[in-house]
């Protein structure tokens, strides 16, 4: 039965305990107690100074050989990476001394599973947990003022974590085992990008790029009225989010914003939206149909790209131009309904939307750019009046391109796109 020194929680009288026991009851107050804390107290008022290097208040480095590291009470500042192995330590103990922990002080310490920040600590530093994976539970106070970028990335089992009402950032990246989260309306950057078993959020007043990239459970999300733009790449690969209402408040839907959201099957997107960003639905393999208000006058490059599900779309009547690779690999996509203020229609638009059967060109079109409809073999029909159009090389792949028309002013047969091969007038066939 080994017996060690212990300092009572409750009363704080010096009592003697055996270690492989749970809990005691205190022989001078009465108080149960827990025996680990009891040690934990007595180390926390014994702990020898040998074991630290600290300088002015600022612990520098961690020398000792145990891998219960208690922190002794002089300490104002935990120093940057004070430990040469962290890896080794167990357990660590903060004492109401410190006020600052500096960045990458407890980095790497992947063995601790649980910590207590005292009251008294105002900063946390960059990176100052990363990678603690064994790390389920932090308690964080209300005297945080700031907490840096990354601090906790990489705790890959915390499971709760409270936010501090104080402060305006948090990083929380990388925290795959984080399910549940209450973020508070102060937070104006926060990052939780691969919280894979995040099921559901309440978004604060501001999010920003890559804000839940990876959440890859994420099933239910609410967008508050201060929000206007979806940011880049705000829920990319987010693939267990089904359905998506995007509010009237915002305005524009940025780059990737939904990239990769596999499960998407259906978004509703409000006559607010003015814009979409390039490849702002990329990869939504399941996406079947969408509308397009005609509010929005901007859609940007790759937005469709490999939604081989999209069967039908509806475009806004006041784009000019439907940007590169918009439709790329819609292998599905059966009709389109182009408006009649199109003026071009860019480089692989519709490249491999090989269900395509037939397209009605707006007279305006005046530009359909290289490989516009590369890759489209069941394209049997392109209705076009506009007499002027500048063609690149288009449809040279498809049957439709190899066909072969009558010119209306010499007779002899030609290409369907581009001039008559012989008298070199615009085409205009029987």
């Amino acid at each position: 039965m080994p017996i060690v020194s212990a300092v009572c929680p409750s009363c704080n009288a010096p009592i003697q305990v055996d270690n492989k026991k749970d809990a005691a009851i205190c022989p001078f107050c009465g108080t149960p107690y827990i025996v680990e804390k009891a040690i934990n107290n007595y180390n926390f008022y014994h702990a020898p100074e040998s074991d630290f290097v600290i300088r002015a208040g600022v612990l520098e480095k961690y020398i000792g050989a145990s891998t219960e590291v208690v922190i002794p009470s002089s300490v104002k500042i935990i120093g940057k990476r004070i430990f040469d192995h962290p890896e080794l330590v167990s357990s660590i103990t903060i004492p109401n001394s410190v006020t600052t922990i500096q960045n990458y002080a407890f980095g790497g310490c992947s063995s601790i599973n649980s910590l207590v920040i005292p009251n008294s600590v105002q900063t946390i530093g960059e990176n100052a947990f990363w990678a603690c994976k064994s790390l389920k539970r932090v308690s964080l106070p209300n005297s945080i003022k700031t907490i840096g970028h990354f601090a906790f990335s990489g705790c890959s089992s915390i499971t709760e974590i409270n936010i501090p009402a104080n402060i305006a950032e948090i990083d929380l990246s990388g925290c795959s085992s984080l399910e549940d989260i209450t973020i508070p309306s102060n937070i104006r950057w926060i990052h939780l990008d691969g919280c894979s078993s995040l099921k559901k959020v309440s978004l604060p007043p501001y999010i920003t790029n890559f804000s839940f990239s990876g959440c890859t459970s994420l099933t239910a999300v609410t967008i508050p009225s201060s929000i206007t733009c979806l940011p880049y790449h705000a829920f990319e690969n987010c693939k267990s989010l089904s359905h998506f209402t995007i509010p009237s408040n915002i305005t524009e839907i940025c780059g990737e914003a939904f990239s990769g959201c596999s499960s998407l099957v259906s978004i509703t997107i409000p006559d607010s939206v003015n814009k979409i960003g390039h490849g702002a639905f990329k990869g939504c393999s399941k996406l079947r149909d969408i509308s397009i208000p005609d509010s929005v006058t901007e859609i940007g490059h790759s937005a469709f790209m490999e939604c081989v599900s999209l069967k039908s779309i509806r475009l806004p009547n006041n784009i000019s131009s439907i940007a590169n690779e918009t439709f790329w690999n819609c292998s599905s996509l059966a009709s389109i309904q182009l408006p009649k203020t199109l003026c071009s229609i860019r480089s692989g638009a519709f490249h491999g939307c090989s269900s395509l059967v037939a397209v009605d060109i707006p007279r305006k079109v005046s530009l359909i750019d290289y490989y516009a409809f590369k890759g489209c073999s069941n394209l049997k029909n392109i209705n076009c009046t506009n007499k002027k159009i500048l063609w690149g090389r288009s449809i040279m792949d498809t049957p439709y391109a190899e066909s072969r028309g009558i010119c209306s002013y010499c007779g002899e047969k030609f290409f369907l796109f581009g001039k008559c091969d012989y008298c070199k007038k615009p085409k205009k066939y029987k």
